[in-house]
């Protein structure tokens, strides 16, 4: 999941683009392990923490 942070912060593709890159299935599946993990979807992660700073 550290990766997936990585590109929804840093890029702009698209949540399916970054499940593809990161070799999900599909991006239900992805969407299916990052929720319970976080709590909301990849998108709303995305529009939560761009902008702030992280450490990484």
């Amino acid at each position: 999941m550290a990766e997936a942070h990585c590109l929804l912060l840093k890029m702009e593709l698209s949540v399916a683009q970054i499940a593809v890159d990161l070799n999900y299935h599909d991006t239900g599946h992805f969407i299916q392990q990052f929720r319970p993990l976080h709590g909301t979807t990849p998108r709303a992660w995305r529009v939560t923490h761009q902008g702030k700073p992280h450490l990484h």
